[in-house]
């Protein structure tokens, strides 16, 4: 039987600082009570760690800090141009520090090194490694966290010159930049800079991107060396990886199936559309495209790999009874069509047909399904299907 106390005391607070600077200082301290703990020694004789329980009521206490500053920053330039009115930059910095002492020191009295073999090896162990609630964390840790987001937008005339109304188009929903600095180490202190952003510049378009910095050289082997790189020349350091992809939806329909609850649909019958939302075929929306491009940027060394995806993929309400839904693609490393499937989807009132097709390559083969709609008969139905197996 494992048993104890454990009591936990969590302190936070938020105050202005100068008017403009939000800080957020915080503590967390834990206390655990034991009746005893597990003493570990090396018996020469029998070669093996042998346990001792030793009773008695110890204390095991830990804690850590943590400080938060942040505020926020508006700029604003207007234009002389007649098309462009002005330009809105919102920066909001932060910087955070976390800190922990290692409680694996001796002088906290939680760990202890015993023999574990004949050799003399050392193993680090805590007393109460055992118990319910754990034991005080072993290692250091302290980092400064530094974090800068900013949100663009512009105002622009609109398209009717006989009227001077304006409307906003944001250039950069989130343009985030971010790096640690661990002080709990002796090298490499630096992490990557990492640089991440969001934009809407068309309507219905999503075009997202990331990107890795290392701040250190690398010598002629490839490995890296504790050296900023901007202290050869003007440079932040190594572009190690970059990514972005572009979304583009296009639907023709009023209200779609998730946004509002079709007439004469029962409780049961909305609540499983919604649990299963990528199975239900929405006759409401007459056709709609996806559009989506992928690009992969990859330098770990002195070798770049590039990756590039394109899809496409859509439905067309063909009557008011049939809907066909397509995917397709491109593969860039290949020069080829890419994966491909056709959707065929028929409502015969209480019934349902659907018939998935792919035409050609490694996972041709096609799959018919006659089924009940009603959640309750769902094991009644019929299918017929052809695996890529039996196109060999």
């Amino acid at each position: 039987m494992r048993f104890g106390i454990q009591h936990k005391i969590p302190i936070n607070s938020s105050f202005k600082l100068f008017k403009y600077i939000n800080v957020s200082p915080a503590a967390n301290y834990t206390e655990r009570w034991y009746y005893n703990r597990i003493e570990k020694s090396w018996n020469e004789d029998s070669l093996y760690i042998e346990e001792n329980i030793v009773n008695g009521i110890r204390a095991v206490r830990d804690f850590n800090t943590s400080m938060r500053f942040n505020t926020r920053i508006f700029g604003m330039y207007s234009f002389k141009s007649k098309k462009i009115k002005a330009l809105r930059h919102v920066i909001n910095p932060s910087i955070s520090f976390t800190y922990r002492p290692d409680f694996s020191d001796e002088k906290w009295g939680y760990y202890e090194s015993t023999p574990v073999d004949t050799l003399g090896n050392q193993q680090s162990y805590s007393y109460y490694s055992q118990g319910i609630f754990g034991t005080a964390p072993s290692g250091k840790s302290g980092n400064i966290r530094l974090n800068l987001d900013n949100n663009i937008e512009i105002k622009v005339r609109k398209l009717n010159d006989s009227i001077a109304e304006f409307k906003k188009i944001i250039l950069f929903r989130s343009l985030n930049f971010t790096s640690n600095y661990n002080l709990a180490v002796d090298s490499f202190n630096l992490s990557n800079f990492t640089i991440n952003g969001w934009t809407e510049l068309i309507p219905k378009m999503n075009i997202k991107f990331n990107g890795s910095i290392n701040p250190y050289q690398l010598n002629n082997e490839g490995s890296r060396i504790n050296r900023y790189a901007w202290n050869n020349k003007f440079s932040l350091g190594r572009l190690t990886n970059f990514n972005f992809t572009i979304n583009w939806s296009l639907k023709n329909a009023e209200k779609s199936i998730a946004q509002e609850r079709p007439k004469n649909t029962s409780d049961g019958e909305w609540n499983t559309i919604q649990n299963q939302i990528d199975n239900y075929v929405d006759f409401n929306i007459p056709w709609d495209v996806g559009l989506n491009y992928s690009y992969n940027y990859s330098k770990p060394v002195f070798e770049k790999n590039v990756r590039q995806t394109f899809n496409i993929n859509g439905n067309v309400r063909l009557t008011e009874k049939w809907k066909i839904g397509f995917h397709s693609g491109y593969d860039f490393d290949n020069n080829e069509i890419s994966y491909t499937s056709l959707d065929f989807y028929r409502d015969l009132h209480c019934w349902e047909l659907r018939f998935n097709w792919i035409p050609y390559g490694f996972q041709q083969s096609f799959n018919l399904s006659i089924n009940v709609k009603s959640t309750i008969l769902q094991d009644l139905k019929l299918n017929k299907r052809k695996s890529f197996y039996d196109f060999q």
